[in-house]
């Protein structure tokens, strides 16, 4: 079972909150919990959601988060849509110095473009998801 345009939505919304993401192929079940890995997690309230993955472990797809650079190209090209040339100009600059990442975020949430990039970077998350799903044989 392929999953479903609005469960493509919801594994990118998971893997954006930072979770790993498996979507269960015969029940078409979404599972995410935070990585056992990371220090700060305590792993006990997702024990039963990783038992789960580990024993259908050949049930299951596990979907990628985006790298770095591949956020960092998405804010390029949210930059070109940008009409206004001093935002557009202040926005590429941002990205050229260090820390892109927060400068960018910076000049964004005090424009008039802050929901347009929200709405940008989500479609740009869920395409991301869609094209995992596309590229795997179900």
């Amino acid at each position: 079972m392929k999953p479903t345009n609005d469960q493509i939505k919801e594994i990118s919304s998971e893997l954006d909150l930072g979770l790993l993401c498996f979507y269960h192929i015969p029940t078409g079940r979404i599972i995410s919990y935070p990585d056992p890995d990371d220090p700060d997690v305590d792993p006990e309230p997702w024990q039963e959601d990783m038992d789960f993955v580990a024993v259908e472990r050949e049930q299951v797809v596990q979907f990628e988060r985006m790298t770095s650079s591949e956020e960092f190209r998405i804010m390029e090209a949210f930059v070109q849509t940008v009409p206004n040339i001093h935002v557009q100009s202040r926005l590429l600059q941002a990205l050229e110095n260090r820390k892109p990442f927060r400068h960018f975020k910076q000049l964004i949430d005090a424009s008039a473009y802050r929901q347009d990039w929200f709405s940008f970077r989500d479609q740009a998350h869920v395409d991301y998801v869609r094209e995992q799903v596309d590229a795997r044989r179900w």
